[in-house]
């Protein structure tokens, strides 16, 4: 028998309605299975949750039979994958960055290329907009924690990415990710 815990990703999204993550989070736990990581956000009038969840082999059997269940029930879509837990980076060293810009297309396109051309992986991205005080100018916030490997030169990241951001009207902040 296998005693290995098995590891579920899940993503709802439906019309935002009291009670849907209560629900979400009741079919989990009474199928036995616990909710490791998880986000949820309501964009525009549509809630969006994802989480990674474990269980014992048959509790996530449990959970994934019952899911199409309560997708009707919520009026919701929701979609599964079973998944192994994440393999750490080797050698590498959180940071968050946060950029901010006047909202225009393009921006998160242009700085995850950006990232990518260094070879530094993004663990977890958040955008929001907002209107800024005074001036009523609309704005962009991104929020990105990655994952530098370790054979980097930090300074020189640092400097490489300054610079982008200076080149491209961005203002940027970058420190050690701190839990």
């Amino acid at each position: 028998m296998n005693t290995s815990p098995t590891f579920l990703v899940l993503q709802a999204f439906g019309a935002d309605k009291p009670g849907a993550l209560e629900s979400l989070s009741k079919v989990c736990a009474q199928a036995g299975c616990q909710i490791l990581d998880s986000r949820w956000v309501v964009l525009g009038d549509t809630y969006s949750f994802g989480a990674l969840l474990r269980g014992s082999w048959s509790a996530v059997a449990k959970l994934e039979a019952g899911l199409p269940k309560l997708e009707k029930r919520l009026n919701s879509s929701i979609i599964f994958r079973r998944t192994e837990p994440a393999k750490l980076a080797t050698k590498a060293l959180p940071y968050a960055i946060e950029v901010i810009s006047a909202e225009r297309p393009g921006v998160v396109q242009d700085v995850t290329s950006f990232l990518v051309s260094q070879k530094i992986g993004i663990v977890d991205m958040q955008t929001e907009t907002y209107i800024a005080p005074r001036t009523s100018l609309p704005m962009l916030l991104l929020k990105l924690t990655v994952s530098v490997p370790a054979k980097h030169s930090i300074s020189l990241f640092r400097d490489e990415f300054f610079t982008y951001c200076e080149e491209h009207q961005l203002d940027a902040t970058m420190e050690p990710y701190k839990h």
